[in-house]
């Protein structure tokens, strides 16, 4: 898969660092969006470790982006992303 945007984001973790990561992907699932995250720096690789959150829209038109607290849905959308990664590599 080849990045096409570097899209970048700063999220802060619970001790109040400030993290960086590329946007690799967004993937649809169910109703939904979920942002496919990369530690900025890794190398992208489809066995890279990879974080996947949910895209709340917010009211003010902006989003928001959620834990996933359901493990199967957390699944699917990783294994989406995984075969629309694997396809783009062909």
């Amino acid at each position: 898969m080849s990045r096409q945007d570097d899209a970048y984001i700063a999220l802060e973790d619970s001790e109040g660092n400030e993290l960086l990561f590329e946007i690799v992907d967004v993937v649809e699932y169910g109703a939904k969006e979920y942002a496919v995250l990369l530690g900025a720096g890794d190398d992208f690789s489809l066995d890279a470790e990879y974080s996947i959150l949910e895209l709340v829209k917010s009211d003010d038109d902006g989003e928001t982006l959620c834990g996933i607290e359901d493990g199967a849905v957390l699944d699917a959308v990783y294994r989406a992303f995984l075969e629309r990664a694997e396809k783009t590599e062909e």
